[in-house]
């Protein structure tokens, strides 16, 4: 019976795997969690059986990319990584993995910024803002189903794996955020109130600016971890989207728009993921960088610019 598919210990060296593509062995061996291209002669084949677990080795390294390398004339390469944009491309002898992967921290963040989405619920049918004698403003259904949004789209940047929903998960709950960061600056500064009486805030309206706090706070931190960093070159191509070029562009437009901070700063550290994990064969690491950067300290700058002027703003 013949040897199946997979990673076996490479009969050439000991302590690595060499790729057997059910009828030779191939040119692809992986150690340390590097996968590389050598060339072999022609050894016996494996035992047959259950192919050799590749604990050491993490998914997104396990195969290469068909334009990794030149395969040797008659071998072929281990199954490749590349596909179409934003897919969950499989990887030899590991099972799936996703081309971003989600960095652990970000996905807090993320989940940070939902807790923060379903605490204005505690505003529902409080007083929020009041001069004493004159004037108040009651919670509205706003600000309730906008947490409800935020805290759908920032749970789906934190688990769907399509990198085109994660992103747009993002962008929604950046632009929900910056949304409750208006209200509150609006509910203590509005037209009805006269200029010069202080405006008590009440606890519906704290609930409002903790949850804001919170969301700003998780997307922030979503932002800076928004994938795992690429720990080596696992054979993608320039069919990638380019995040860098994209990231760059959308976090400029950030300057203004403020959710699209958010946005291009998390795309732009996709763009340096992908030139990283191609030995640069993608371009624009450089304004990934700059995108990244801009992005993250225009939407830091912006929104706890306006968090702190609705603490302390009056009429």
């Amino acid at each position: 019976m013949s040897t199946p598919a997979g990673w076996y210990d490479d009969p050439t060296r000991g302590g690595r795997l060499r790729y057997w593509d059910g009828a030779q062995w191939t040119e692809w061996v992986s150690e340390n969690g590097q996968t590389a291209s050598e060339p072999i002669g022609a050894p016996a084949a494996p035992a047959s059986g259950t192919p050799s677990q590749v604990v050491e080795v993490p998914a997104e390294y396990a195969s290469v990319g068909q334009q990794a390398a030149q395969p040797t004339p008659g071998i072929q390469p281990a199954p490749a990584a590349g596909g179409t944009w934003g897919a969950t491309p499989a990887a030899a002898g590991t099972g799936a993995t996703a081309a971003y992967p989600v960095q652990p921290i970000g996905r807090i963040g993320h989940l940070v910024a939902a807790a923060g989405g379903l605490l204005t619920l505690g505003s529902i049918g409080q007083t929020l803002t009041e001069q004493p004698g004159l004037v108040k403003y009651e919670a509205s259904a706003a600000v309730p189903v906008t947490g409800l949004v935020l805290t759908a789209a920032c749970v789906a940047a934190a688990f769907v794996p399509n990198i085109w929903a994660r992103l747009a998960g993002h962008l929604v709950g950046a632009g929900a955020t910056v949304f409750l960061l208006l209200f509150m600056l609006g509910t203590k500064t509005g037209d009805e109130f006269l200029a010069g009486v202080d405006v008590e805030a009440k606890a519906g309206w704290w609930f409002i600016a903790f949850a804001a706090l919170l969301a700003l706070v998780g997307l922030l931190v979503a932002t800076f971890f928004f994938t795992t960093a690429a720990r080596g070159d696992d054979g993608r191509d320039k069919g990638a989207a380019p995040f860098g070029i994209i990231g760059f562009i959308v976090a400029l437009v950030g300057g203004l728009v403020i959710p699209l901070a958010a946005a291009g700063g998390a795309a732009s550290l996709l763009g340096k993921h992908d030139s990283d994990a191609s030995s640069g064969r993608i371009g624009g690491r450089g304004l990934a960088i700059a995108g990244f950067w801009f992005g993250l300290a225009a939407f830091a700058a912006w929104t706890l610019g306006l968090w702190i002027g609705g603490v302390v703003a009056q009429p």
